[in-house]
């Protein structure tokens, strides 16, 4: 109750107002993908991809693009690396060695070029990077990149976090069936017509999606928590698949809004979003674990 009162006292101001719609489409979107992520043991998959970003990044800054063909570049490039860990999978590569292979590549190219960006980059290359960290409480900006900020999200970035949340949702149930199919026994899935190599790369293109816009408020660092934590959380509680789902997407949108709050209150000391969305969503967690332990313990106990 107190958190509700607390987002809606925020909304009195333009740029909360616009990080709290975004957060929410964000936390939506990352919902619908997170109890797939948690089933299918995609968790390191949406590492690889966050950390992608970071290639992107290099080569926006070294090409000095506007925001929108930056967030493009981005979103090509954690695209990209998802396919090629699909395609070292299938050339008989153990996938969390591709995918290790991926990240480290990406994240190597993007810390070369924003090294390179004094002598390499073109007039005006860094003004994408600026206008990614306008309102950053540190000096550097380096933390609105990696760990997110409340002050990244601005009109645009809502507009483009619904549009996004509406993509990832009308995918998601379009192909309910062939995803449902695809998470609990792909073998089956295959034999019995389930393009499964199509749904993976669909996955792909969703986790992206949700990575490109979810990083100026969570960061690259920690986007991928809101892919697993709150699928990880709702596994805790229940193992029907519609609670499932209605839990993942409650634990999402409370743990980005305390999270949100938590910034905003002590935003004068430069606190950054992302960590506070991921604790709260820790936090959860460790209440929902706990949770679990007691019951299988009573339940034990009772069937004694």
């Amino acid at each position: 109750m107190m958190l509700a009162w607390q987002t809606l006292e925020y909304l009195e101001f333009a740029f909360a107002r616009q990080a709290i719609i975004a957060a929410l489409c964000i936390a939506t979107a990352a919902s619908a993908l997170s109890g797939i992520v948690v089933l299918k043991r995609l968790a390191f998959v949406g590492q690889g991809i966050s950390h992608a970003a970071f290639g992107g990044i290099g080569v926006v800054a070294i090409l000095g693009l506007s925001a929108a063909i930056g967030e493009m570049v981005i979103f090509a490039f954690c695209l990209a690396s998802a396919l090629a860990v699909a395609g070292l999978t299938r050339s008989r590569t153990e996938e969390d060695t591709a995918i290790g292979i991926v990240l480290v590549a990406t994240m190597a190219l993007g810390f070369l070029l924003l090294g390179l960006r004094q002598t390499l980059a073109a007039p005006g290359a860094w003004e994408w990077y600026r206008s990614f960290i306008a309102g950053s409480p540190r000096p550097d900006g380096w933390e609105a990149i990696l760990f997110g900020s409340v002050h990244t999200a601005g009109q645009a970035g809502m507009w483009l976090s619904i549009a996004v949340m509406v993509i990832v949702l009308l995918t998601v149930w379009w192909f309910r069936r062939p995803l449902i199919a695809f998470v609990f026994d792909e073998v089956a899935a295959r034999a019995s017509g389930v393009r499964t190599n199509a749904i993976r790369i669909l996955l792909m293109v969703l986790l992206a999606l949700v990575v490109v816009v979810g990083m100026k408020l969570v960061g690259v660092v920690l986007i991928s928590a809101l892919l697993i934590l709150p699928g990880a959380i709702a596994g805790q509680v229940t193992r029907r698949l519609l609670p499932h789902l209605l839990i993942t997407w409650l634990t999402s949108v409370v743990g980005v809004l305390g999270g949100l709050v938590l910034s905003f209150e002590f935003d004068r000391f430069g606190l950054p979003t992302g960590p506070c969305i991921v604790l709260v969503l820790i936090a959860m967690f460790t209440v929902g674990a706990a949770w679990r332990l007691i019951a299988n313990t009573v339940a034990r106990f009772s069937g004694r």
